[in-house]
């Protein structure tokens, strides 16, 4: 499928094209990523949440490594004005506020919670616009009163992401009525990010990239990884330095092999790879 998308977000222009995502990884390089399923159903998550006449937030939750972030950068920088927000465990109310007026080109803003929260709500400041929360499993209540004021009072739009635990104890029975009112607005709006499968490895990660491999390699991928999003990735780059650093022009299990030992596992003995 041919995935062509331009945008520009922040004054940097990101290229989506033949089922790659062009994305700053932490140290601001730009990295291919593959648009997987979940990064499929995060983009269509993102519609609906952002076409909803009302309740207008939504969930993803997952397992360490199966792409949630990718899909956060993937949401904010194929959405204009969409801003993402990373979530720690000193976050409170006002710091959320803070962080949200700060992605809106607010910098430095004053006053108490109660006054920052009346103006984003009054001023237009987030109407219409998208809020994606990362790491949303290392907040406490009120952050999420806060997200979901804005979005019923404020024409705002939430995504919150975080771990499997998050979805837990938000929904827990000892969960405090403020979560149990943020849950309800997310209602059905949820998806899961699960790890991939030998045959989702191969069709959006290795052949994309490489071209057509034989079965061996694709399960070696998924045997080294565990389908893990983020190990198979790494896997794919440490696989193009050891192609590039041994002019390999297409690539072989000899080349996995070594790129599985680069990275420091210990399946490289027992991946069960052939020759092609």
């Amino acid at each position: 499928m041919k995935l062509s998308l331009t945008c520009t977000t922040n004054g940097a222009s990101y290229m989506k094209q033949d089922g790659f995502l062009t994305l700053p990884n932490s140290d601001g390089e730009a990295r291919q990523y593959a648009v997987t399923p979940g990064i499929r159903m995060a983009l269509a998550l993102r519609d609906t949440v952002l076409n909803a006449e009302e309740n207008r937030i939504g969930m993803i939750v997952g397992d360490p490594g199966t792409g949630k972030t990718v899909a956060s950068k993937a949401i904010v920088h194929t959405t204009p004005g969409a801003m993402r927000i990373v979530g720690h465990p000193r976050m409170d109310a006002k710091s959320i506020l803070k962080a949200i007026y700060d992605a809106c080109g607010v910098q430095d803003a004053k006053g108490t919670t109660s006054n920052l929260m009346q103006n984003a709500m009054t001023s237009g400041l987030v109407k219409n616009k998208l809020i994606v929360l990362d790491e949303a499993n290392q907040l406490l209540a009120k952050p999420f009163e806060v997200l979901r004021l804005l979005s019923d009072e404020a024409g705002a739009a939430v995504i919150c992401i975080g771990t499997l635990l998050f979805r837990r104890y938000m929904v827990a029975e000892q969960a405090t009525q403020l979560m149990k009112q943020f849950m309800s607005r997310v209602g059905p709006k949820s998806i899961d990010f699960r790890a991939l499968t030998t045959d989702q490895l191969a069709m959006y990660l290795i052949i994309p990239r490489f071209g057509k491999v034989n079965r061996d390699i694709a399960s070696a991928w998924h045997h080294a990884t565990g389908g893990n999003l983020r190990q198979a990735t790494e896997l794919a780059w440490s696989v193009e330095r050891v192609m590039k650093a041994n002019n390999i022009p297409t690539i072989t299990a000899e080349a996995v092999q070594a790129a599985i030992a680069d990275l420091g596992t210990t399946v490289a003995a027992t991946a069960g790879l052939e020759k092609e």
